[in-house]
């Protein structure tokens, strides 16, 4: 246990290795966030249909922005089209 006049920047950061080890190590921060963003995408696309320009609507952002996002990701948005999924 440290005495609150000996925390530092050191303590701190041991501190929070240990509180936050459970998580993944090796996964970033980066990598979480581009999960679960394309978590949401795959669930606006779904809620759309696959329509990229409700979807971008749906999460507050550009057509175009999903599209890159859908290409980033490797994202088959044609997989929530229901015209397609009903010619199947």
């Amino acid at each position: 246990m440290v005495d609150r006049e000996d925390i530092n920047t050191e303590n701190l950061d041991d501190w929070w290795l240990r509180r936050h080890s459970s998580t993944t190590a090796s996964e970033s921060l980066e990598s979480r966030v581009g999960n679960y963003e394309k978590k949401l995408i795959i669930e606006a696309l779904e809620h759309t249909s696959g329509n990229q320009t409700k979807a971008a609507n749906l999460l507050g952002t550009t057509k175009r922005i999903i599209q890159y996002k859908v290409k980033k990701y490797g994202i088959n948005f044609r997989k929530y089209d229901q015209k397609t999924l009903s010619r199947q």
